[in-house]
């Protein structure tokens, strides 16, 4: 049940969000900065997959380290998505090009994610202080990259990297309760409890402002379409999309990110109030990430006997 939280990524800061993430690759890579960037711009005038198609094919491995392949994942899963939603559900590209495919795919091996736009990416490395000296709050934030919707899809992404910050706040109370639960000490417990009710109470406030700038409208219309992956019959791809270079079949990526809500299942899970998925942890998580927490995750009856008995005696009632 120990859990390390470096091991794992996680900060008491940032939570599951990188710390401090780069926000400029080589220039050897500017293509893929530059295209992710003009994204939006290239879906509204139709250009997006004319302007993939002339990208050359760069070599991933040229990247150095962990923070620089998370931004590389980030900026290709921009791409990947404009490239293949460019015209809609109707005119969706069901195969993507080798100088985009390549290097997504052995990114997304060497991290343990998704080739696809995954949460991590969206919401955990996608964001930078708009000042420096000031806190790290949802209103001094902006996105590295956006999807289509302007200043409302930016404003989705970045409420969803600040709920994802608020549960930094619980890591701390998150580790006592586990590790009060191993030593048998309830009042360690029911403490930890109590600190973790903090965090989600500023998780569900931040999640509360999502429609101060961001209309229904401009969520089902517009931005839903780029937050989602490719296979099953619900899917205009239900084959799934065959990338060139990697698979001469087509692969299914099952995917969509989701506000917030992975971090309560998260919870849940480490309470052992709901069963774990293999699906859970390869959707959610990077590959550190994922080990360390499902390494840690307990499959002990009595974590789910001792925290209910805790908080029905300790935690303060909800008014």
């Amino acid at each position: 049940m120990n859990l390390d939280l470096e091991e794992c990524c996680v900060s008491e800061t940032t939570g599951l969000c990188l710390e401090n993430p780069l926000t400029m690759l080589p220039d050897y890579f500017a293509p893929w900065h530059r295209l992710a960037t003009e994204m939006p711009q290239r879906i509204a005038d139709g250009s997006m997959r004319q302007e993939t198609l002339q990208m050359p094919l760069l070599d991933w491995a040229r990247l150095e380290g962990h923070r620089q392949q998370r931004l590389a994942h980030l900026q290709l899963g921009i791409i990947t998505m404009g490239y293949v939603w460019q015209d809609g559900d109707e005119g969706a590209a069901k195969v993507l090009p080798a100088c985009v495919a390549v290097p997504l795919c052995g990114l997304s091996k060497e991290l343990g994610i998704m080739p696809v736009l995954t949460h991590s990416a969206l919401i955990l490395a996608n964001y930078r202080l708009i000042d420096p000296t000031k806190t790290l709050e949802l209103d001094n934030m902006s996105a590295l990259y956006c999807l289509p919707g302007g200043k409302e899809s930016e404003w989705f992404t970045l409420v969803s990297t600040a709920i994802e910050i608020d549960f930094g706040k619980g890591t701390k109370a998150l580790l006592a309760i586990l590790e009060g639960v191993k030593s048998g000490d309830e009042k360690s417990v029911s403490d930890g409890l109590v600190k973790l009710t903090y965090a989600v109470d500023a998780m569900t406030e931040t999640s509360s402002r999502t429609h101060e700038k961001l209309s229904p409208a401009t969520f089902f219309n517009t931005l839903r379409l780029y937050l989602r992956g490719w296979g099953g019959e619900d899917n205009p791809l239900p084959d799934g999309l065959i990338y060139e270079g990697v698979s001469d079949q087509p692969l299914q990526y099952l995917y969509l990110v989701t506000l917030g809500k992975r971090l309560f299942e998260l919870g849940e899970v480490f309470l052992h109030r709901v069963p774990p998925s293999r699906s859970f942890w390869d959707n959610n998580f990077p590959g550190t990430q994922k080990e360390e927490l499902a390494r840690a995750n307990s499959s002990d009856p009595e974590v789910v006997q001792l925290c209910g008995r805790t908080c029905s005696e300790r935690l303060p009632s909800s008014q």
